[in-house]
This record gives structure tokens, C-alpha cells and sequence, in this order.
């Protein structure tokens, strides 16, 4: 009985005292400094004369902190990264293990139907050689494309990826990497039939044109961070009329976290800084276009409509699985931040109309 002056919280990492403000409300500290990162449940519960009178609901705490990274000068893309080979495609010879298919794209899609997939798939493979190089190219069609399904041994894992690619004519050639629209997917692809794209990442070149083409094979290189299962990697065409073009894909494994790039340890023009742009910010808008897909590495089902997996009866706990999504999500996407350089993070708050704004995403 009495007005209650103080009581003492027992965490897992010691007790905490509050005490009795001016304004009679009690007031502390959590000693929760020493928890490693993760998600955590919070519950409280007053007791007075060791009665429980009052128990809050539990709330999800997110313990995060910054991640310890090799600080390079940035120079090339790979430097500070630990790496490995794991896989190359060769896209010029017909006995790679790796399944394909290819689309010219010709299919029609009817006014109203943005995202329904009329497949058109064409062989043989076109493989040309020519000034000494030797590579595949697609049609000459616009947003043609040549797919290869690859799984990744280490998913959740950075990697980089090398595309071999000729510079020898103007081309606008893109990749997109999608974690579950692989080639199996698209061969029974169906009129009416709609497959979401979950494109990770889409990287892409423009040779020729203002750039004097060398003749030379080059690379174009990307971080990646893939999901565990089957992955398409697709090289298309990005140019009306004109063929893509590229002879190999070269997968490599980075052991451990990436590399911080030492802003201003180089003249900008030497190092390796580069933003990135995604259409939308929210993470559960159909798995696409979206930092989440980017930088999750949770299997499909983890994505899109259904939210952060299988639903449990239990509320707390699917937010907390939810939030650990996001954390993981979150935390490489401010690695992959820190090794591109960048410390600037603008969000649009308009897209096309009021249903479709940051503010609801």
C-alpha cells in the first residue's frame, strides 16, 4: 500500500532501477547495452509487495549496430574482398552444364495486361565470331533476351559477378538477376499465365555510340546477393533493333563481410563510388523493385504478397519474424552503402499517384 517510490527490473543483462519522477511517473534506464544484434521480446510487469497489478503486452526490441569493415582506397570494385571462383558460364559453348532458353520477345501483350508473360522462345543459339572475339549475342529485338538458371552454393552470402562482354559495336546490354523466374519457370510459361519477376539487381553497359567501341572483350562487374534455389541471370537487349551481346559470366564468392570504400583516399574519379536506384521502398510490394528484394537472402515464400513467411497463431512472434527480415535486409543494404561510398539516402514521397506513394510504402 503506499505510492510505490521505485522498483527494480530483472533483464537478462542485470536489473535496472526506476525510480519516482516529479511528475510521479517512474522512470530508468534497460541495461541493454551488452545484447549482441538481433530481435528481442520486451515485457514488463509492476509488482508491489511481490503482486503483479499491472503486465504490458510484449513489444519486439531491434538491437542493431554498425558492422566492422576493411577500409579501402576503392580503386577497382574487388579490392578488400576476400574472393573465390565458384562458377563460370560460358555462353559461347553449346556442352555448358547450365540449363538456357531464349525469347525474342515477339509475343504480344494485350493493352491492360502489364505483367503477363507471352513468351516466345527461339534456338539455336547465335554464336558469333568476329575480329578475334568470340561471343552470343540475342536477336535484334528490343528487350530480347538468352537466360541461364544457376544456384548459388552459399546464398545469403555477397558475391560478385564478372560479365564478359565485347566492345566492338553500339549495344545497350543489361542484366537481370532473378531469384525465382528461372528458365524452368518460363519454358511452361502460359498465355494469361503471370510469373513475378523478383529482380534482385540490373546492372547494365552502353557500348559505342559516344563511347569509341575498343574491340576488346570487357567486364562488367556487380554485387550480388542471392537467395537459396534456383536463379535466372538474364542478358538482354535494352537498344530498339539491336542485338545483346556476351561471351561468359564469371561467379565469385566473398568470403566474409565487403569492403568500406575510404571516401577521399582517392580523387573521386578513381574510386569506386556509384549509387543505386529502386522503385519502390516498402518491402513486401510483390517481392519487386524494392530495397528488400535487393538485399534479403530469404527463400521466395519469403517475399511478395504472403509478408515474412508462415503465419504462427501467435502476433508477436510473426512480427518478430518480420522484423528480423528487415534487419538482415537492412543491414546489408547499409554495407553495400558503405562499400559503394555513399552516405546520402533520398526517398521519393510521390510515384505516379496518391495510392502509390512512400508515405503508404
Amino acid at each position: 500500500k503506499g505510492r510505490v517510490s521505485e522498483f527494480e527490473l530483472q533483464t537478462g543483462t542485470g536489473a535496472s532501477r526506476f525510480h519516482a519522477e516529479e511528475t510521479k511517473s517512474l522512470a530508468g534506464e534497460i541495461n541493454s547495452a551488452p545484447l549482441p544484434r538481433g530481435i528481442y521480446v520486451f515485457t514488463s510487469r509492476l509488482r508491489v509487495n511481490g503482486e503483479v497489478i499491472e503486465e504490458r503486452e510484449p513489444e519486439a526490441l531491434v538491437v542493431t549496430g554498425r558492422a566492422p569493415m576493411e577500409k579501402v582506397a576503392g580503386d577497382t570494385l574487388e579490392q578488400g574482398l576476400d574472393l573465390a571462383l565458384e562458377r563460370t558460364i560460358d555462353f559461347t559453348d553449346p556442352a555448358d552444364p547450365h540449363p538456357w532458353f531464349e525469347t525474342d520477345h515477339k509475343g504480344p501483350i494485350p493493352a491492360g495486361r502489364w505483367g503477363t508473360n507471352y513468351y516466345h522462345t527461339v534456338e539455336p543459339a547465335l554464336i558469333v565470331e568476329r575480329n578475334g572475339l568470340k561471343y552470343r549475342t540475342t536477336r535484334p529485338v528490343e528487350r530480347a533476351q538468352f537466360s541461364y538458371r544457376v544456384e548459388f552454393a552459399h546464398p545469403g552470402d555477397w558475391y560478385l559477378l564478372a560479365l564478359e562482354y565485347p566492345d566492338d559495336a553500339e549495344r545497350w546490354i543489361g542484366v537481370s538477376c532473378n531469384a525465382d523466374r528461372t528458365p524452368e519457370h518460363l519454358r511452361r510459361a502460359k498465355p494469361g499465365e503471370s510469373y513475378s519477376a523478383s529482380s534482385k539487381c540490373g546492372p547494365a553497359i552502353w557500348t559505342g555510340g559516344k563511347y569509341p567501341n575498343t574491340g576488346k572483350m570487357l567486364e562488367m562487374k556487380w554485387i550480388y546477393r542471392p537467395d537459396p534455389g534456383g536463379h535466372s541471370i538474364n542478358v538482354m537487349s535494352l537498344m530498339k533493333d539491336t542485338e545483346a551481346a556476351a561471351a561468359r559470366l564469371k561467379i565469385y564468392h566473398v568470403s566474409g563481410r565487403l569492403s568500406e570504400l575510404d571516401a577521399g583516399g582517392l580523387p573521386a574519379m578513381k574510386q569506386r563510388r556509384f549509387g543505386m536506384v529502386t522503385e519502390r521502398t516498402y518491402p513486401w510490394v510483390n517481392g519487386i523493385y524494392n530495397l528488400f528484394s535487393s538485399f534479403d537472402s530469404g527463400k521466395v515464400a519469403l517475399r511478395g504478397d504472403k509478408g515474412a513467411g508462415n503465419y504462427t497463431n501467435n502476433a508477436i512472434v510473426d512480427w518478430c519474424e518480420h522484423l528480423r527480415l528487415l534487419e538482415d535486409a537492412a543491414g546489408h543494404y547499409a554495407e553495400y552503402m558503405r562499400f559503394a561510398g555513399q552516405n546520402l539516402h533520398a526517398m521519393g514521397c510521390f510515384q505516379y499517384g496518391d495510392d502509390n506513394t512512400a508515405s503508404q510504402y
